[in-house]
């Protein structure tokens, strides 16, 4: 493992407290869906992209000037490194895994866990599909709350291990999320709990 993980723990939830997303009380199960919805939502770039493989799992950006997102590679030619690159909602495989890994990381913080180092073995699967459905199996096998923080661990190991093999920066789609949702506002515009 090469990110450490408490410290995004204790930041991921922090950040959640600060926009509102705890105001009220919630069941493990509907925030546990809606790390679910965040794999499914890496699914459909995943399938959105198929047009590109090249571009598949880079760093996208939204445009609302343009009504479309461009790749990581192509925004830096066409705007250069200033504003447009901090301004605009990161998109794509990697901000939907970075999604993941923050409310994962929520999560583990509402209820103390801590990232407890599992052996997480994997094979390495061909297509990303069969590993989000796996990621997915996990996150929803966390529902039983005895031992959440092994469990939950072992989502946010799996989570790194994919990135890893598809060469996506976890760590820095992570920050990137979490600096773009800091501009949000509360509940990232008034979005129910």
């Amino acid at each position: 493992m090469t990110i450490d993980w408490n410290p995004l723990i204790e930041k991921c939830h922090a950040a959640a407290v600060a926009n509102g997303w705890w105001e009220q009380p919630r069941a493990i199960e509907e925030t546990l869906m809606l790390v679910v919805t965040e794999v499914a939502e890496a699914v459909e770039w995943y399938r959105d992209c198929a047009w590109a493989p090249e571009h598949i799992y880079k760093p996208f950006r939204f445009d609302p000037d343009l009504e479309y997102a461009i790749a990581e590679s192509e925004c830096h030619e066409k705007y250069g490194k200033g504003t447009y690159w901090q301004a605009y909602k990161p998109v794509g495989i990697p901000s939907e895994l970075a999604d993941v890994a923050i409310r994962v990381c929520d999560l583990m913080g509402h209820h103390k866990c801590s990232f407890v180092q599992t052996e997480c073995l994997y094979m390495v699967a061909d297509k990303f599909i069969v590993e989000c459905a796996e990621l997915s199996a996990k996150v929803l096998e966390a529902m039983n709350p005895i031992g959440l923080s092994e469990k939950l661990s072992r989502v946010l190991a799996m989570l790194e291990y994919v990135s890893a093999h598809y060469g996506i920066d976890l760590a820095a789609a992570i920050e990137t999320k979490l600096a773009y949702n800091a501009t949000r506002g509360h509940r990232h515009g008034g979005k129910r709990a």
